[in-house]
This record gives C-alpha cells, sequence and structure tokens, in this order.
C-alpha cells in the first residue's frame, strides 16, 4: 500500500516555502521592479537635483543588480537540491542589502529617507525564515546601514550632499547619525515582531491544514484500493450461486459506504481550499493595515528631522504621532484577541458569568464616553440574574465593542439605549443607537474582518474594522448569535443572544462571586 509521509506537527513551514522553486521566481521578479524602480528614482532625483547626485555610480549600481537578477535567474532554473534553495535564498537577500546601501550611499546617505526600504527585506526574511533569523536580518540591516553612516561621519567614504536639499554638514552631526540609525532600529524591530508573531501563527495553522490534506488523501487511497479489491471480488461472486449473490449486496453497501466517504472527502478538500484563499487575503489585509500608521509615523518624523515644524507646534505633531502608534496597537491587541478565540477548547474555560455585573464594570467609561460626544447613554436592565457561561474578559469585549460603537457613529445631541431580556433558553441583548446607520449594501459585510462602511469612515477615521469580528466569534464560541438591523441616516439595532446557564450550581457559584 502506497504511503506518503506526513510532516511532524510543529515542524516550521518556511523550509517547505524556501525550497519552493516558485518562491525564488516570485523574488527575482520583485528584484526586477525594484532595479525599475530605483532607475524611476535615479533618474527624478537628477532631474529635481541636477549635478548632485552621482548619477552614473548609480546606473552602474542599477544595472548591476540588473546583471545579478538575470544571474540568478539562470542559475535557479539549473538548481536540482532543495537544500540549495535555502543558501541562494540567503545569498539573496545580503546582496539585495548591499545593492540597496550602495544605492543609500550614492543617494545621499543620512540625507535619504529611502532606508525604510529595509523593511521590505524584513517582511521577506520574515516570511521565508523563522523568528530568529528574521531578527538576524533585523540586526545585519542596522549594521549595514549604522556602518554607512560612520564611514562618511569619519570621511573613510565620499558623503553626496543633496544640495539645496540638505545642509551639507548634516551627515557630521552625531545627534542626525543617532536619531536616524534609532527610528531605523525601532522601526525595524517592531516590524519583525508584528510579522514573525503574524507568521508564526499562520504557519502553525498552516501545518495543521497541511496534515488534514495528507491524511485526507492516504484516506482516499486506501478507500480507492478498497474500491477495486471489491470489484475483484463482485467477479468472483458473480460466478457462484445464491452465497454469491448475498455477498454480492454486501459489496454493493460497502461500495455505497466509499462513495458516502469520497463525498465528505470532497467536501473536506473544498473547505481546504476557502481556509488557504482566507489566509492569504488575511496577511494582505494586515499588511496592508499594519503599514498605514508605520508610513504616518514616518512623514511625521520626517518633518520634524527636516525642521519643517516650529518649536510650538512641535508638541502636536509628536501627539499625532502617539496616536497613530496607539492605533497600531489597537490593531495589533485586536489580531492577538481574535488569535486567541481561535485557540482549541476555549469552551472549557468558560464559567458562570452575570453579563449585567459585567455591563456596570464598563458602564462608567462608557457612560464618561457618551458624555463626552454629547450623546445621552440608557441601560434598561431589571433585577433579574442573568447568567451565562462564559470567559468575563470576552464578555467585557462583548460590550465594550457594541456600546463603544453605538457611541463613536452616533452625532452629538443623539442617544444609545442598552437593554437586556431572557426567554427559557437564552439572554437577550439590544444596543440600538440613533447614530448615522448603516447601508442595506454593506450590512451583509460588516462582521468581515477589516471592514468598515464609508460613512464610518468619513464620520471617524480611527478603528480597526475587527470590532465586530471579534464580537461575531465570541458569541458563536459560546454557542450564541448577533443579528443586525440599519436603517441609513436613522440609527442601528444590534441584538445578540446567549444560552441561559439553568444548573442551580452555577447559578449560585455565579451569585458567590457577585457578593
Amino acid at each position: 500500500m502506497l504511503r506518503r509521509e506526513m510532516p511532524k506537527v510543529g515542524e516550521s513551514l518556511h523550509l517547505t516555502m524556501i525550497n519552493s522553486n516558485e518562491w525564488m521566481k516570485r523574488l527575482i521578479r520583485i528584484r526586477w521592479m525594484i532595479a525599475f524602480g530605483a532607475l524611476f528614482i535615479a533618474f527624478t532625483a537628477n532631474y529635481l537635483l541636477p549635478n548632485t547626485i552621482p548619477f552614473y555610480s548609480l546606473l552602474i549600481t542599477i544595472v548591476t543588480l540588473a546583471g545579478f537578477n538575470i544571474a540568478l535567474s539562470i542559475l535557479q532554473s539549473k538548481i536540482a537540491l532543495s537544500k540549495r534553495y535555502a543558501v541562494l535564498a540567503h545569498l539573496q537577500m545580503m546582496l539585495d542589502l548591499m545593492f540597496l546601501t550602495i544605492f543609500l550611499h550614492f543617494l545621499g546617505g543620512l540625507e535619504t529617507h529611502f532606508f525604510f526600504f529595509y523593511l521590505i527585506y524584513i517582511v521577506i526574511a520574515g516570511l521565508l525564515f523563522g523568528r530568529r533569523m528574521c531578527f538576524a536580518y533585523v540586526g545585519l540591516v542596522n549594521l549595514m546601514f549604522l556602518s554607512l553612516l560612520v564611514l562618511e561621519w569619519q570621511e573613510f567614504i565620499p558623503h553626496y550632499n543633496l544640495y539645496e536639499f540638505r545642509s551639507p554638514l548634516r551627515f557630521q552631526q552625531p545627534i542626525h547619525i543617532f536619531t536616524t540609525s534609532f527610528t531605523l532600529i525601532a522601526t525595524s524591530l517592531m516590524t519583525a515582531y508584528v510579522v514573525s508573531t503574524i507568521i508564526g501563527k499562520l504557519r502553525e495553522r498552516e501545518c495543521e491544514l497541511l496534515e488534514m490534506n495528507v491524511s485526507c488523501e492516504l484516506r482516499t487511497r486506501e478507500l480507492m484500493e478498497a474500491n477495486q479489491a471489491c470489484e475483484l471480488r463482485t467477479k468472483e461472486l458473480a460466478e457462484s450461486n445464491l452465497a454469491c449473490e448475498l455477498k454480492t449486496k454486501e459489496l454493493a453497501e460497502a461500495n455505497l459506504s466509499c462513495e458516502l466517504k469520497t463525498n465528505e472527502l470532497a467536501e473536506l478538500n473544498t473547505r481546504l481550499e476557502k481556509l488557504d484563499k482566507a489566509r492569504i487575503q488575511f496577511i494582505w489585509a494586515v499588511t496592508h493595515e499594519l503599514r498605514a500608521p508605520v508610513a504616518i509615523i514616518q512623514s511625521y518624523l520626517k518633518l520634524i528631522l527636516d525642521d519643517y515644524i516650529p518649536p510650538e507646534k512641535l508638541k502636536d505633531i509628536i501627539q499625532k504621532a502617539e496616536r497613530q502608534t496607539l492605533r497600531q496597537l489597537d490593531l495589533i491587541n485586536d489580531l492577538l484577541q481574535l488569535a486567541q478565540l481561535e485557540e482549541p477548547h476555549i469552551e472549557a474555560k468558560a464559567e458562570a458569568v452575570d453579563i449585567v455585573q459585567v455591563l456596570e464594570e464598563v458602564a462608567d467609561p462608557m457612560s464618561a464616553l457618551a458624555e463626552g460626544n454629547g450623546i445621552s447613554l440608557f441601560m434598561q436592565i431589571d433585577d433579574t440574574l442573568y447568567i451565562t457561561k462564559a470567559n468575563p474578559g470576552h464578555i467585557k469585549s462583548l460590550w465594550t465593542n457594541l456600546i463603544g460603537n453605538a457611541i463613536k457613529y452616533t452625532n452629538s445631541g443623539g442617544s444609545v439605549s442598552v437593554s437586556l431580556t431572557q426567554d427559557d433558553n437564552f439572554i437577550i441583548g439590544t444596543i440600538q443607537d440613533t447614530g448615522i446607520g448603516i447601508s442595506t449594501e454593506c450590512l451583509p459585510h460588516i462582521f468581515d474582518q477589516f471592514y468598515r462602511s464609508r460613512n464610518a469612515k468619513s464620520m471617524n477615521r480611527q478603528g480597526t474594522g475587527l470590532g465586530l469580528s471579534i464580537v461575531k466569534r465570541i458569541l458563536e464560541t459560546y454557542g450564541g448569535n448577533i443579528s443586525v438591523e440599519s436603517e441609513l441616516g436613522k440609527g442601528t439595532k444590534f441584538t445578540f443572544t446567549l444560552p441561559k446557564v439553568t444548573d442551580q450550581d452555577a447559578i449560585n457559584d455565579a451569585i458567590n462571586k457577585v457578593g
């Protein structure tokens, strides 16, 4: 019987990735885009700052990069051993970093802001290699850039000043060397941490999917072999009498079972394809959402470094940069909470909890938020016990996201109402506002990850687009559900359900905790 060796759980998936000839082709295509982009930058810089940059040196560097890429294109098609792909990948990364450092040197060294291109290679290292190697490339990137700045500062190599764009003595001022180096170090470490953490989670999930796929293939082969055996046995039984006919019926039933199993495997394979597509879309969405605040922070730092900000406005710019940092932290916290909700057997950690008590904990900050926005917040809760089985922190996140969203998207003078009821089996919660509402075409997508409607973005630019996804995942984890009713310009009503605890011992435990 044919067998396929299954990968071990936890085996690093990046080894498989860099063994792929397709990944080598992707790196080569990316390098062609970088070469053409560098050529555009060189011509643009020479046009805007004539006789300032060493234009022909830049052209030689770009042509050398192109030649290196052509050589790699030929080499990768001839490599047969999988272990050499890893060596070739590291060789490409290090030579790319060297070319980028030379390119930055000819573009002014300390005076150029294209050093943020180093982050592209840190992200690529996070995709191709493990966490340690990703941080190793962080160290290599910062070492190469700092070495460039120090060599120019000590005049071991010439410095190319961007005339009329930067002070000719800027590269010899240690404070500018320190701030620029520190900016790259902090940004690269943060990028490496975020990318390696997310990719690590995705690799673990992909290993699980790979094991399931291999198991399905093995099961399919076993069923095919069993089916062949059934056919052979049917031919033998066709030559016999009544006993053969009875045996044929048994084999027909076995064949039906095989077909049912095959259909189940086909459905599993379809689900795996959908999960893989969702994983790729999630990576692109996370990359986009993480890049935006980093780009804004970088622009603020550029304004500060270029001395465009008067001293009286410097604090305001720093506060804006801090708000973008907090926005990125909010996104990371939401991503971590989503990852925690995907942990297996999370329901086993649930306990009896009074959701009214949790609501009272968030009532004060929510009331202060509503009052600050000129919004009336009403709580319509009676003295009945509302006990469900869940993680108290998840219930708190449920209330915070739903009430916070209602306040955020309601204009001053509006109102937000929170109410609780229950039937024999479920607790029913309602959060209703008189806010901006949601259009009909947006309603089917509001629980999608990173989705925000147009009117929500125009009213409040801050937001991760993950709040309602987290709410829905929490409710589904504990057997609940959520629905929404909305009319554009008139308000929105969210209604959720959670299973009610009927066991008296669990209710007594929840009461004792409240007491």
